[in-house]
Formats: C-alpha cells, sequence, structure tokens
C-alpha cells in the first residue's frame, strides 16, 4: 500500500490535474487495506464500509445499555447483554474515522505532503504486525 500512496503523492505533485490519477490509486489502496486489516481484539471491524461500524456502535449501545431485558426476551432468551468490547471498538473505530478525516482534511488544505504521514503510519503498522503477530508456516 506504502508504495501506492507515495505514487499518489508524487502525482499530486507533478500532474497538473492530478484528480485523475490520484482517485484510482486511492481506491487501490483503499480495496486492499480493507482485504488485509479487518479484525481488532478479535472483532471484525470494516476499515473502509464505516456504516456497519456504526451500526454495531449503535446496536453495542442498545444491546448493553437500553434493552437487556427486552432483548433477552424479544429473542427468545438467547441474546444476553452486550459485551463492553461490542461498544468501545465500534466506538473507536467511529472515533479514529472523525479524527483521520478532519487530519486528512487539513493535512490536504495546509500541506504541500498530505500523504507522507499516511505512508509513515502504514510501514509503521506493518512494522508492529510484524514484529507482534509474527508469521507462521502452514
Amino acid at each position: 500500500m506504502v508504495p501506492l500512496v507515495l505514487a499518489a503523492q508524487a502525482v499530486r505533485l507533478y500532474v497538473p490535474n492530478p484528480i485523475a490519477i490520484e482517485l484510482p490509486l486511492l481506491a487501490v489502496v483503499m480495496a486492499m487495506q480493507g482485504e488485509t486489516i479487518s479484525r481488532f481484539g478479535g472483532m471484525p471491524i470494516q476499515t473502509i464500509v464505516v456504516t456497519n461500524n456504526l451500526l454495531k456502535f449503535a446496536d453495542g449501545i442498545v444491546g448493553r445499555y437500553l434493552s437487556y431485558g427486552k432483548r433477552s426476551q424479544a429473542t427468545g432468551g438467547n441474546a444476553g447483554r452486550s459485551t463492553q468490547a461490542d461498544v468501545v471498538l465500534p466506538g473507536c473505530a467511529w472515533l479514529a474515522y472523525t479524527i483521520g478525516a478532519g487530519s486528512a482534511a487539513l493535512a490536504s488544505v495546509y500541506l504541500s505532503l498530505p500523504f507522507i504521514a499516511p505512508a509513515a503510519l502504514l510501514v509503521l503498522t506493518t512494522f508492529d504486525l510484524l514484529v507482534t503477530r509474527p508469521f507462521e508456516d502452514t
């Protein structure tokens, strides 16, 4: 993903009308991200289709704080109270989306190299994943 993000940065710097080239590059990066980064703390969290996380967050809040007894009765007693992770992880995802979108908007307006920070974060994330969960031979 890093080479594609850096290619988008180069396009932004050197092409007079970069949108037609930059957007497809970033779309490919998003597709790669959606396929490779999808579980956090054992819970599936979509990093591209953010509305799924909004629904998970709302369902977690309702299941944990608003309808514990009613939810169990409505589903035949099989569904219990939502766990704290059912609320916290999608909530943190939405907080990260908000911070990321705001930061990206500000970087796009005020920085001449707005894709350098995301490329660096991708390198750090890759390094962290390789160090904390090394690949096993299968």
